[in-house]
């Protein structure tokens, strides 16, 4: 069964996110190998992503177009 994240709420989204790296911990630390786990590594990738662009959506489009970014030890 598929879901389509992009109609998930943040709050449901963090909340998948939870339950699916608690599951991937816990194989993990029960001693399955990195490869076994790959889907499970790649489902909470997209739904982290997911939840930091709802977090914080660009508002200006691409990052590096954002003439207010401060470059450290510039005073100005």
């Amino acid at each position: 069964m598929e879901i389509d994240l992009n109609n998930l709420s943040l709050t449901e989204l963090e909340n998948l996110h939870s339950k699916v790296s608690g599951s991937l911990e816990t194989a993990l630390l029960s001693g399955a190998s990195w490869e076994e786990v790959q889907s499970q590594r790649k489902i909470v990738t997209e739904l982290a992503v997911l939840i930091h662009k709802r977090r914080y959506p660009l508002e200006n489009g691409n990052p590096a177009e954002i003439g207010s970014r401060r470059i450290f030890g510039d005073e100005a």
